[in-house]
């Protein structure tokens, strides 16, 4: 759901527009048949039927699989997706959870809020801390965020393995 913020902030900066949030899928419908630019992650080939002005649908997301209905693949409507716009933010969360992991960040949460030392069992085969220096990452697929992610742990001393589906295509890493 849109926070009401987001569709504040966005009717100041265009107040041309006529910015319409629909929160439910009767309000969706609706406003269908009017609509010129649509924000959207699913469309249903009945809904899509619906629209009559639409000439751009965009969606958050990188994938686009559940737009892509039949009449909308035949039509002129052009259709983006957001492939970029969170890969920094997702490969740097990626980066605190693997630092996370190697130093057992949650086991020392747990450890503090039972107000417990936990050193013993810190120091058991398989529960020590390690570092990330020297580990390998494995990445299924090279898209954005694999192309964000990849230097940030290669500069660790990672090493990077990458399956793709195509490898005759793309995938240089920085």
């Amino acid at each position: 759901d849109v926070p009401r913020a987001v569709e504040d902030a966005f009717q100041k900066e265009f107040p041309q527009l006529r910015i319409v949030v629909a929160r439910t899928e009767d309000a969706f419908v609706a406003e269908l048949p009017e609509c010129e630019i649509l924000v959207a992650m699913k469309i249903k080939p009945e809904q899509f039927a619906l629209c009559r002005k639409l000439r751009w649908i965009h969606s958050p997301m990188a994938g686009v699989t559940s737009l892509l209905v039949p009449a909308l693949v035949a039509s002129n409507v052009t259709v983006t997706n957001g492939r970029t716009v969170h890969s920094l933010p997702v490969a740097e969360q990626t980066l605190a959870i693997l630092f996370a992991l190697a130093r057992r960040m949650p086991a020392c949460f747990r450890f503090q809020e039972e107000k417990q030392w936990g050193q013993d069992e810190f120091w058991l085969p398989g529960n020590k801390p390690f570092e990330l220096h020297g580990k390998t990452l494995g990445l299924v697929g090279l898209g954005a965020i694999g192309h964000e992610l990849a230097p940030r742990a290669r500069a660790l001393g990672m090493r990077i393995l990458v399956v793709k589906r195509d490898p005759s295509r793309g995938g240089e890493l920085a």
